[in-house]
């Protein structure tokens, strides 16, 4: 299975999901873990396996780069 499409501790949430939320979009751990029903434990896990595969995480553009944007920047594309 490719890094970029595990999930977190079998949540189903994509562990490229939480590093967006994270990296990209500067969430608080604990603001994630509210948004996407998650424990503190499970997003830190999630965050130390992004941090662990990050190149391979992110040398997927298909599973990673397009998701970079916020929810704001993406409604405002499509409208």
């Amino acid at each position: 299975m490719r890094a970029a499409a595990e999930s977190s501790a079998g949540t189903g949430v994509l562990v490229t999901d939480v590093a967006i939320h994270h990296e990209a979009w500067g969430q608080p751990a604990a603001q994630i873990a509210a948004q996407l029903g998650l424990t503190l434990g499970q997003v830190y896990a999630a965050l130390a396996f992004y941090h662990d595969h990050k190149d391979e995480i992110e040398s997927d553009p298909l599973d990673f780069e397009d998701d970079w944007t916020t929810p704001a920047e993406k409604s405002e594309r499509l409208m």
